[in-house]
């Protein structure tokens, strides 16, 4: 017999009167564990972030306009199918909040599903803030200055 032989059953015997439940290494099934792929989608790994574009931007009513005054935009996001669009509000690096966009109230269905609307509280309309297009499942567009004349 071999050496490791030896010692390999005595310790299996060791342990078997110890109490413990080991069986000899000639009598232990052999196991493979395969290893298990957790499913990934592979829409949502092909699918990259893009930030959103913004076309057309208008602001009703805004001849110059005032700090401290409600502000309404009305803007056009290249992408149709946002989740959750909204304005968020920017100034001296920090972020002040965010606005839902919803559908306008203007009439006719021409631009209806590209076309945004919000208004801009006068709390938020300072000098030096800015608005940018941001929705789940896509980064932010680039930022733009509000139009104040003072």
């Amino acid at each position: 017999m071999h050496w490791r032989t030896l010692d390999i059953a005595s310790l299996a015997l060791l342990l078997t009167a110890c109490g413990g439940d080991v069986a000899p290494p000639q009598a232990a099934a052999r196991t493979v564990a395969r290893p298990t792929l957790a499913a990934v989608s592979v829409a949502a790994t092909m699918r990259a972030r893009t930030p959103l574009r913004v076309g057309y931007v208008e602001y009703p009513g805004a001849t110059g306009v005032r700090t401290y005054t409600d502000i309404a935009v009305v803007l056009e996001l290249e992408q149709v199918d946002v989740k959750n669009p909204a304005l968020e509000l920017q100034a001296a690096g920090r972020t002040l909040g965010r606005i839902a966009l919803a559908r306008p109230a203007a009439p006719g269905a021409r631009y209806a599903s590209t076309h945004w609307s919000a208004t801009i509280p006068a709390a938020w309309a300072i000098r030096g803030a800015s608005w940018r297009a941001v929705a789940d499942g896509s980064e932010a567009s680039a930022p733009r200055a509000l139009p104040l004349a003072d």
